[in-house]
């Protein structure tokens, strides 16, 4: 080790320590953290991270008996912000994970191996930063100009900012106003939020203001804006907007795009600020230099929330931690907010800034509830659709309205049944039933990706043991099967759809927006992506088919997350200040969720669903950590979740008091992909204790792994959406 200096590096991996690395004095002085470096791990090839420079005396005991390799080279990849690391830092504690998992979210595999190629063959060329002209702000109603000016008061004071507008209110319009500001043409005063704790749209951050508001920026004080949404289709419709006001200022960030694509938007970044990105939630990890404000439209929305692989973060929160870091302002917007952005309102963190009254004049849409089991006595359905919903339709675009079908289930039929034996069939590899895309002519399991070719007789096991080979026959009405429905109803009519399968095309996608948009389209079917923020001018009827499905789910967000969609569908309905119709089929008429549509009710908090909260210990007035147990072998998941669930529910094993550890429950769906799934909820009060109580928790979990030797087959979930 004489004359070498050692490097602590982060590596995409799961590791609970950064590995320790040496390099000659040289080497090391061309080094800083942030620097990328490939070496060897365990016989493999990597791109690390370096993140400290340790001296031996510090190093822990075991260590320094070690034999300590060196790296293979210094990568020509540049550098990782300090600014970047603490996140990954902030994103790991919060969420349970290690660092190692963080930095691979942010640097994808296949994006670090290529990036090294477009280095050497690109980057010699820096980039002249956002060149152009900016269009003027757009004009504000009053309404408008009251609530712009209420959310730069809250900025100045410092406060995250909630605004709470009625879908077509046009928050839309102030987000790029707020933009252009803080992209430098009439710079709003910065407030740095001060670090805390996150979840599920608890945003425990508090902001301190450091600036005036107004006034034209000084050259070369720009800052970079991050403009979240939920989804890939609605920021492909939001581009095209934003792209009249930013011009090539506006970058756009998502699946969606290319690899090369998305290392271009990384190479602008780290070279120059005053940009506008516009993203879905893997964005807040952007190698920004200087952000000055973050936006997060549709809070409220659940595609925020990434379940697998780990981090299993929240977009919405860790952009919470990211204004934090930069030390700008937040504001997050929503026609339904999330309950826990309510608390955080009624509590103080946030400000909640009102638009009450749609930019075009108030909505004039009646909420119609169809009664299915009614009709269906009294001979009243055509299939999936009521003859009363076939009414309006015919009435809406007869007087040249547009119309949407929302049906929450994608392909042909949800299932597939022999009608010799009654036995449904599931997946080879999963604990749930196929559907059937007739388009395809495939059985599909929409949890493993398994698929098998159609035939009216597969064989399936029998009764009694046997094998059947009995006619099968489809169950249930996904998208596919609806559009075929109200084609056969409606001949004369263009119908299209809208779903995952049609939205995987990027391509495909715009053109069925584009149709309807130029009203080359009469009547849309599709999933809930229906429901995300689109503004269609003619729409006069939109409609829910299969209603209750979202209600019948073992989870105490369902009616919180029924009510959201349903009103965000209501709300793409006459945004012109024209007639229309919200029309629900449904069997449960009396249900509260759709009495609360019908009542107009204009707030979720003004409802009893948020006092049930309280009343069962859910949040936000808890948090909640699911441990998701993974396992091939049935005896030993069962066996090991059990143990766990008894070892956490031992008296005193947590700081605080008031946890609540859960039994080792199986979930709806219990097999995915030929492993065996279980989980245990910890419920952890809201108070001081939240931060030792999850140290505690995840120090159990570490050493129960070790133990067990279960490493790999637990993961926790932090405030599970």
């Amino acid at each position: 080790m004489s004359g070498n200096c050692l490097i602590s590096v982060i590596l995409p991996l799961k590791l609970e320590w950064e590995p320790y690395y040496s390099v000659d004095a040289e080497t090391a002085s061309q080094l800083g953290v942030g620097s990328r470096v490939e070496l060897l791990f365990a016989g493999r090839r990597y791109i690390g991270t370096v993140s400290g420079f340790p001296s031996e005396e510090n190093l822990p005991s075991g260590t320094k008996t070690m034999k300590i390799n060196g790296i293979e080279s210094v990568s020509p990849l540049p550098k990782v912000s300090g600014k970047e690391i603490l996140l990954w830092r902030a994103v790991a504690s919060y969420y349970m994970c290690t660092v190692g998992e963080v930095y691979k979210a942010a640097y994808p595999g296949m994006r670090t191996q290529k990036e090294e190629k477009a280095v050497i063959s690109k980057r010699r060329k820096k980039e002249e930063g956002p060149g152009g002209t900016i269009s003027k702000a757009p004009e504000l109603s009053e309404d408008q100009e009251r609530a712009y000016n209420e959310i730069r008061e809250a900025f100045n004071a410092g406060k995250p900012v909630l605004l709470n507008g009625v879908t077509g209110a046009g928050k839309t319009e102030i987000y790029i106003k707020l933009a252009l500001e803080a992209l430098g043409y009439g710079a709003i005063g910065g407030g740095a939020i001060e670090s805390g704790a996150t979840e599920s749209g608890a945003i425990e951050s508090r902001a301190i203001g450091n600036g005036a508001i107004g006034g034209v920026a000084e050259p070369g004080s720009h800052s970079s804006v991050l403009y979240l949404v939920p989804e890939i289709a609605l920021s492909r419709q939001l581009e095209e907007r934003l792209k009249r006001y930013f011009g090539d200022k506006l970058l756009c960030f998502h699946s969606g795009i290319t690899t090369a694509a998305k290392e271009k938007v990384c190479d602008k970044l780290r070279q120059s600020d005053g940009w506008i990105v516009l993203g879905t939630r893997s964005a807040v990890f952007l190698p920004f230099r200087k952000l000055g404000l973050v936006i997060v439209d549709e809070e409220h929305d659940r595609s925020y929330k990434q379940d697998s692989p780990a981090p299993r973060y929240n977009g919405r929160d860790t952009a919470a931690l990211l204004a934090s870091i930069h030390s700008c302002n937040i504001l997050t917007g929503s026609a339904t907010p999330s309950f826990e952005s309510i608390y955080n309102c009624s509590t103080g963190r946030f400000t909640q800034v009102c638009l009450d009254r749609r930019y075009h004049g108030p909505s004039d849409t009646t909420t119609v509830i169809i009664d299915t089991v009614r009709e269906r006595k009294r001979n009243g359905m055509v299939g999936s659709i009521s003859r009363e919903l076939i009414a309006l339709i015919k009435k809406t675009v007869s007087e040249g309205g547009q119309v949407m079908v929302l049906r929450g289930r994608k392909a042909y039929a949800t299932a597939i049944q022999c009608s010799l034996c009654g036995h449904i069939l599931k997946c080879p590899r999963c604990n749930v039933s196929l559907t059937y895309s007739k388009s395809g002519g495939r059985l599909v399991c929409n949890h493993c990706g398994y698929s098998a070719h159609w035939s009216d007789h597969i064989p399936h096991p029998g009764p009694e043991g046997g094998t059947c080979n009995g006619l099968l026959t489809t169950l249930g009405a996904g998208t596919e099967k609806i559009e075929e429905e109200i084609a056969s109803i409606f001949p004369e009519l263009r119908v299209d759809r809208l779903d995952s399968e049609v939205s995987a095309g990027p391509a495909r996608l715009k053109e069925v927006l584009r149709k309807f948009s130029a009203g080359e389209t009469d009547i849309l079917v599709g999933t809930q992506m229906l429901t995300k923020g689109f503004d269609f001018e003619n729409l006069r009827l939109v409609a829910v088919l299969g209603a209750d499905s979202l209600l019948g789910q073992q989870d105490f967000r369902a009616d919180e997350k029924a009510v959201q969609l349903l009103e965000q569908f209501r709300g793409r309905c006459a945004r012109r200040g024209q007639k229309g119709i919200f029309a629900i089929q449904t069997a449960q008429p009396d249900h509260p969720v759709y009495k609360m549509l019908v009542s107009g009710e204009p707030q979720l908090q003004k409802s009893t669903l948020m006092q049930e909260r309280k009343d069962f210990d859910y949040p936000p007035y808890t948090r909640i950590i699911n441990l998701l147990f993974k396992d091939r072998n049935l005896v030993r998941i069962t066996r090991l979740s059990s143990k766990l669930s008894l070892m956490l529910r031992s008296e005193g094993i947590f700081p605080g008091k008031g946890v609540q550890v859960s039994a080792a429950f199986a979930p709806v769906v219990d097999k995915v992909n030929d492993e065996y799934l279980r989980t245990i909820r910890v419920t952890l009060p809201r108070d001081s204790f939240l931060h030792s109580n999850k140290e505690k928790l995840k120090n159990v979990l570490d050493s129960f792994c070790k133990e067990e030797k279960y490493a790999g087959n637990i993961a926790a979930d932090v405030d599970p959406a």
